[in-house]
């Protein structure tokens, strides 16, 4: 995607509130960096979108239907392309593109190919990207593409902690602390606060012992985020979720 050479848009009032200055100012530093160490425009777009919507009536009437909340499930799907549009009219941009979730996923309707990229308004088109692939795929490639340009990046999946770092606790930050793991990469490194236990076994039983500790963090909501294991056969884990 960067040979594209793309101008980055950062959202206040997605997942920080309009009034957090504090938060947003974190949120954008990483953003800015980012853009700053690959060369790329940047915009931010500031907007109550989320504040106008009563979500408790909405989600009242529609999440059982849904499967999940309706920001979740239609919204985000569309109002964040949405929100570009004055920009790309402006800049003469073609084409937004929209960072996929869990490919194939049907409790994301909002956010699947047969919907999103079927959104255009004048001159541009929206584009679902990598909605073929899964989540561990996705931060295999961030991995490669870190070991590969000896980059220090920081990730950010945390829609938690006000003050816009990861809080390494919730469901998002501790998948995601895994995935990296599981690609030989220290999480501490990209973002994220937990203390790696070194394990050197390489026998038959690590497959099933990492399962079952994944399988224990996602039913259970337990923090097992400093007891993380890591050694170079892990790897072979990465198609279990």
């Amino acid at each position: 995607m960067l040979e594209k050479s793309p101008a980055l848009v950062v959202v206040h009032g997605s997942d920080i509130s309009l009034n957090n200055y504090s938060g947003w100012k974190n949120v954008y530093k990483y953003a800015y960096q980012f853009a700053k160490l690959h060369k790329l425009p940047i915009h931010v777009v500031r907007s109550n979108f989320r504040e106008i919507f009563r979500y408790r009536f909405i989600d009242y009437e529609y999440e059982s239907k849904l499967g999940r909340s309706w920001w979740g499930a239609v919204q985000h799907g569309t109002a964040l392309p949405a929100l570009c549009a004055p920009l790309a009219w402006k800049h003469g941009y073609k084409e937004v593109i929209l960072a996929s979730e869990v490919g194939g996923n049907p409790i994301y309707p909002g956010a699947q190919p047969i919907f999103v990229n079927k959104l255009a308004w004048s001159g541009t088109n929206v584009f679902l990207a990598d909605a073929e692939i899964s989540r561990q795929e996705k931060i295999a490639r961030i991995a490669n593409y870190i070991r590969n340009n000896k980059l220090k990046i920081t990730i950010r999946s945390c829609l938690k902690h006000v003050a816009g770092y990861n809080c390494s606790r919730c469901l998002k930050c501790l998948r995601t602390i895994i995935g990296f793991i599981l690609e030989d990469i220290d999480p501490n490194t990209v973002g994220f606060l937990s203390t790696i236990i070194h394990c050197q076994r390489e026998d038959e039983n690590l497959r099933q012992d990492v399962f079952t500790y994944m399988v224990q963090i996602f039913s259970t909501g337990l923090n097992f985020s400093n007891i993380l294991i890591k050694t170079k056969s892990i790897c072979t884990t990465r198609k279990v979720f």
